[in-house]
């Protein structure tokens, strides 16, 4: 096996295989570089005054207090509020469910009233005033029964 070498191609500027850029100026690009390092450099060894040491330390403390709370506001915020939902959905579906089931149950409330209304009363079933009175309390019931 031959280790081949992707030809350089001058149009473009850039090997083949890899599509970076070539850079003619190498020496000028480490000069560069190599001034910014010493820059840095002499900026490091710099002494700090205390005075801008102790402005430095408080800006950065009051934004991180400042971040700190903001975002433990944000979470505990959310946190209520999903409770808070929680809490209310379950109640409203206990609503919707107690009246439901109150919907449901009044027909078979009336039908056992009226049996025994029907069982305790004293009435004859063969006297012409019975249908009057069964009437009667059967409207009675239709009326209060529709305003619950």
């Amino acid at each position: 096996m031959t280790n081949k070498v992707a030809p350089f191609d001058e149009e473009n500027q850039q090997t083949p295989s890899r599509g970076r850029k070539f850079s003619s100026n190498i020496i000028t690009d480490y000069k560069q570089s190599r001034s910014f390092l010493l820059t840095f450099r002499k900026f490091c060894r710099r002494q700090v005054s205390i005075r801008n040491l102790v402005i430095l330390f408080f800006v950065l403390f009051n934004v991180a207090s400042a971040f700190l709370s903001g975002y433990f506001a944000l979470r505990y915020g959310q946190d209520s509020v999903k409770e808070i939902s929680l809490e209310l959905r379950s109640e409203y579906s206990n609503r919707i469910r107690e009246n439901v089931q109150s919907f449901l149950n009044r027909p078979f409330e009336d039908l056992r009233e009226t049996q025994l209304f029907l069982t305790v009363s004293t009435f004859n079933v063969s006297d012409p005033v019975f249908p009057d009175i069964l009437l009667s309390h059967l409207w009675a019931q239709f009326t209060f029964g529709s305003g619950d």
